[in-house]
């Protein structure tokens, strides 16, 4: 009997780094939150576990799409990692989590802020940021068909948030 060690090694660890320190960090929570008051642990514990779950599930969907779609997940993730920090240092200011146990977080969150933002940089998503329309994922103007002049811009797109340029709306960049 021959024993290869490649054979019964675990497979190559192919995650994203900001999945990875995301995951560190949520053990962590995860053993925090159990020392939580019966009060604060199914209420802020909770919306803490929420939003620790749903910025992991937005990085995981962004690392697999490409082009528009990575970029409204990486905004949808930012947003959920922002509520994510307000939560926790709301349960640091009621006395939840003592200083060591915030500070230990927070040097986590720091790093994969920076991670997220770069990658929201790269792959140019503030864009779209700015533009996202929360009930849809278009984000550009619509056509529709008319019976006499063929295909025109619907006329609902035509607001203040579109400036005319060159015979196409493109999205205005600043404010009035």
């Amino acid at each position: 009997t021959f024993w290869n060690p490649t054979l019964y090694s675990p497979p190559p660890d192919t995650t994203l780094s900001i999945l990875q320190k995301l995951i560190i960090v949520y053990k962590l929570w995860h053993g925090y939150w159990s020392h939580f008051d019966k009060l604060t642990r199914y209420s802020l514990g909770s919306s803490i576990d929420k939003q620790f779950i749903e910025t992991i599930r937005n990085i995981f969907i962004a690392s697999s799409k490409t082009g528009d779609r990575k970029g409204i997940y990486l905004a949808k993730a930012s947003d959920e990692f922002d509520m994510l920090k307000f939560f926790l240092q709301i349960a640091w200011e009621i006395g939840a989590l003592d200083d060591k146990k915030y500070i230990t977080i927070s040097n986590y969150l720091i790093e994969i802020g920076k991670m997220l933002g770069g990658w929201i940089k790269q792959t140019n998503a503030s864009r779209w940021v700015r533009h996202l329309n929360k009930d849809s994922f278009e984000t550009g103007p619509r056509f529709r068909r008319s019976t006499d002049s063929g295909c025109r811009r619907d006329s609902r797109w035509r607001s203040s948030r579109y400036q005319r340029s060159s015979s196409r709306l493109r999205p205005r960049l600043y404010a009035k």
